[in-house]
């Protein structure tokens, strides 16, 4: 049986440009002399504003647009997301899979390594010239608003910064010439950094805007001797003081990550962030003032995710996490750092016609390296060997590519290290044993083949390649050989750390994944697509706020108790969305699901732009949310969903919960998916879905339930007050119509495995009338009511007459949900950690 939504009639509504959505884009507002700002602050989680920690950004929630039910783009690390917010494009066209991906051939500035950290200048610089100028194929907002005459500039955390006019930084004769739209990142002054416009720079000189420029030679990693502006690194070190040496492994190092035995940081990323902000308001904004033309920019703030990851609050303990007093200072750096950005727009008179856009790439989770919500550990062949500087029964970095290659049977490379050849270049990969203890340095892995280093621009001739990234991991197999697929499907479908698995459709249906293109990862991309993308367990430490207790395993360098994010866990999914200006409303709670992918067509639209569009896998324009659009909408229907894997041969399926958003304007229809959660029911964070385990049971669907699904022992499974999908496990189900239910979508009904349509008191099989489906429902068994003719379940894939009376039976039980939900109240410990709490209907 093939994965099937709950509801069949949106299938036709995937994500693919619609007529509509051309025409929307046409109703555009007067964009003349209207500027843009796009504020991304890194990792902050919508639970972390308050008006203590935030007070800003409190007072825009409030004030502004708050965008309630917002999205991170999975994977959901920030370069998928700068992709998305610069491109308007999910990862499968711009083909920024995650952080780190497979390049398809060694790239010098990653030292050789196929298996590139895109947060660098130099390596996105290489990866653009290497497939044929712009890697990600899509125009940025930045890269039409400077083709059309507009001021721009991106200034922040390296990496996401460029990657926001990413061809700005393509090298031209062996070296990068100073870009037209300014970018000021973490390289500013440094080898491999980008140079900064003469005017700028000495603007930024005059107002005293220096960094660590003039500090010693050898104290400062990277600097160019003679710079004049050199951007701080986040050692936290004081710029009006003489450097003696490098920066040191100290607590107020923001940089710091610590070891196993030893914390991370204490303090947030201070001086680098003011820097940044300093910048902005005493140099960039200036300039654009003095041009007099109109701008868009861009600030990304490292606060609060490089805090979060680093911080030593909570060394080797899942509480508090990612909660504690560093964390908050983290997110208190940022809202200093958004409000002297909004004073200086406001002084300047620039305010008034700046809409300005906050969003955060992506939500964040307490790493567990070990725990587990059941109370046991994690177990697998890589945590049970051991390594200096891990923690006995702990994964390892690079557990993924350890547990593969062991059972692949094949020899284990580690692509970010080398051995030098006879000559003393770089001539393979470093081979690992982690029965001596070894490990990957980063996690990523070359999996068979020699390990030899190969001829520029080639493909090494590994048989399998992991990506290692933090809550999920990305996994190429270059052969597209399908033995090979289907067995690494079956081992990590096994694995305690596993929950989901998405394949490259190429592969074709394999039991228990869902393919990528369900999920916006196969598009039009130029670099290599994932063959597979392991989704890592999830959980939350308190059940009364999942959103903000969230745990994730995560194949990193980082340390339990520290922070990550990259899973399909809703606590990564749920990111800031807020907007204030004079296009977008005020005091607006925005109950549409949006995601990072809807920034550039929302403020391309505020400008007046039409941005080319080659791939089809876009977000949409936030037209409720813009004052002069939002009464052209009507028809706004929301419907939520769980798409359902076949099942594998132990019965484990990968599900996907999303939410279908239509409406009409000016009489087109636009229609998009939002993706609030995925993997396996029980092992991921907002998935509504309620699975059975091995006693057997009642199973009754809550109002945030979409699917119930069988054990391996034979369960009741009850409908929900909303319409729920109720799917068929192992053993032989009963399948309970109920009164005051919302439609009960029957999947994978067996009546040869003794699955069986359940009637409690007060059913019959004469009070029922059984049709044939037609149109959407075509091919199931609809199931009415006689006496109100209300639908009460569909069967999907059997006809009406192979549902004779023996597959109806009496059941014992409550006959309403009211009731079930009081008599089923003992059975709720089967949820899901983690309700969906961010609903907006």
């Amino acid at each position: 049986m093939k994965h099937r939504d709950l509801d069949r009639r949106a299938r036709s509504r995937r994500l693919r440009p619609e007529v509509g959505e051309t025409l929307e884009a046409r109703q555009l507002l007067s964009g003349a002399g209207r500027n843009v700002v796009i504020i991304v602050v890194d990792g902050l989680r919508p639970g972390s504003i308050n008006p203590t920690d935030a007070p800003t950004l409190y007072s825009i929630q409030q004030s502004g647009v708050n965008f309630t039910n917002s999205h991170s783009v999975f994977p959901t690390f920030t370069t998928p997301n700068s992709a998305a917010i610069a491109t308007g494009h999910y990862p499968g066209d711009t083909g920024d899979f995650s952080n780190t991906v497979y390049a398809g051939y060694p790239v010098p500035p990653a030292g050789l390594s196929p298996t590139p950290f895109l947060e660098s200048d130099s390596v996105l610089g290489d990866v653009d010239e290497h497939y044929g100028g712009n890697f990600l194929s899509e125009e940025s907002l930045l890269a039409y608003a400077r083709q059309n005459g507009y001021d721009t500039a991106a200034v922040g955390k390296l990496g996401p910064v460029l990657i926001q006019d990413v061809t700005q930084g393509n090298p031209s004769g062996g070296a990068v010439p100073a870009p037209t739209t300014i970018v000021i990142d973490d390289n500013t002054g440094k080898a491999g950094g980008i140079p900064l416009p003469a005017a700028l720079t000495q603007r930024l000189v005059a107002a005293g805007v220096i960094g660590y420029a003039g500090q010693p030679a050898g104290t400062v990693s990277g600097a160019i001797a003679g710079a004049q502006v050199v951007a701080p690194d986040r050692s936290n070190r004081d710029p009006s003081q003489a450097f003696t040496g490098p920066a040191a492994n100290v607590a107020s190092n923001n940089g710091f990550s610590g070891s196993n035995v030893a914390a991370g940081t204490a303090a947030p990323n201070t001086v680098q962030q003011q820097f940044f902000t300093d910048a902005i308001t005493k140099g960039v904004l200036p300039q654009f003032a003095s041009d007099g033309k109109p701008f868009a920019m861009v600030y990304w703030s490292r606060d609060a995710d490089g805090t979060q990851h680093n911080q030593g609050d909570s060394l080797g303990s899942l509480a508090p996490g990612i909660d504690g007093a560093t964390s908050r200072a983290a997110v208190k750096n940022a809202d200093d750092n958004i409000r002297q950005i909004l004073d200086a727009l406001r002084a300047s008179g620039q305010l008034a016609t700046t809409d300005v856009f906050i969003t955060a790439d992506h939500g964040f989770s307490t790493i567990s390296r070990q725990a587990l919500d059941t109370g046991g550990s994690i177990r697998s062949y890589a945590s049970s060997l051991s390594y200096p500087g891990v923690n006995q029964g702990f994964l390892p970095t690079g557990f993924v590519a350890i547990d593969l290659a062991h059972t692949l049977g094949l020899p284990l490379y580690d692509p970010d290290t080398t051995v030098n050849g006879p000559n003393n270049q770089p001539a393979s990969y470093s081979p690992v044993d982690p029965t001596k203890g070894q490990r990957p340095r980063s996690g990523d892995g070359l999996i068979g083949g020699t390990g030899a280093i190969p001829a520029s621009g080639q493909a090494p001739d590994a048989q399998v390649i992991v990506a290692a990234n933090g809550g999920s991991d990305l996994i190429y197999v270059p052969s597209k050989d399908a033995a090979t697929v289907r067995r690494i499907v079956d081992f990590l479908s096994k694995q305690d750390y596993t929950s989901g698995l998405f394949v490259d459709d190429a592969m074709g249906s394999i039991p228990g994944t869902l393919p990528l293109s369900e999920i916006n990862l196969k598009g039009i991309a130029t670099l290599p697509t994932p063959t597979i993308v392991i989704n890592f367990r999830t959980f939350s430490t308190d059940s009364t706020n999942p959103l903000m207790t969230g745990v994730e395993v995560a194949d990193t360098t980082l340390q339990q108790g520290q922070g990550m994010h990259g899973s399909f866990g809703r606590q990564d999914t749920f990111n800031t969305m807020l907007a204030i200006g004079p296009d977008f409303k005020s005091g607006y709670a925005d109950p549409l699901p949006v995601s990072n992918a809807d920034v550039n067509g929302t403020l391309a639209t505020v400008l007046g732009f039409q941005i080319p569009s080659l791939g089809s896998l876009s977000g949409r324009t936030l037209s409720e949310a813009l004052v002069q659009q939002a009464g052209a909408m009507s028809g706004v229907t929301l419907t939520p969903g769980v798409l359902a894997s076949a099942p594998d041969a132990s019965g484990t399926r990968t599900f996907l919960a999303y939410q279908d958003v239509t409406y009409s304007l000016n009489g087109a229809t636009v229609t998009r998916r939002y993706f609030d959660a995925a993997g396996y029911a029980g092992r991921t964070v907002g998935l509504p879905v309620l699975q059975g385990g091995a006693q057997g049971g009642s199973l009754f669907a809550g109002p945030q339930d979409l699917a119930v699904v069988g054990g391996t022992a034979g369960d009741l499974l009850y409908a929900g007050p909303n319409p729920t999908q109720l799917i068929s496990g192992p053993a032989a189900d009963r399948f309970v119509l109920t009164r005051g239910a919302g439609l009960a979508t029957v999947v994978g009904f067996d009546a040869s495995q003794g699955d069986r349509i359940g009637l409690p008191r007060g059913f019959s099989l004469g009070g029922l009338s059984l049709r044939n489906g037609t149109g959407a429902y075509a091919g199931d068994t609809l199931i009415y009511s006689r006496g109100n003719r209300r639908l009460l379940a569909v069967v999907q894939g059997v006809d009406r007459r192979a549902l004779r009376p023996r597959e109806f039976v009496r059941v014992a039980g409550p006959n309403r949900v009211a009731s079930a939900a009081k008599f089923g109240a003992a059975h709720l410990a089967h949820r899901p950690a983690g309700p969906l709490a961010m609903r907006g209907r």
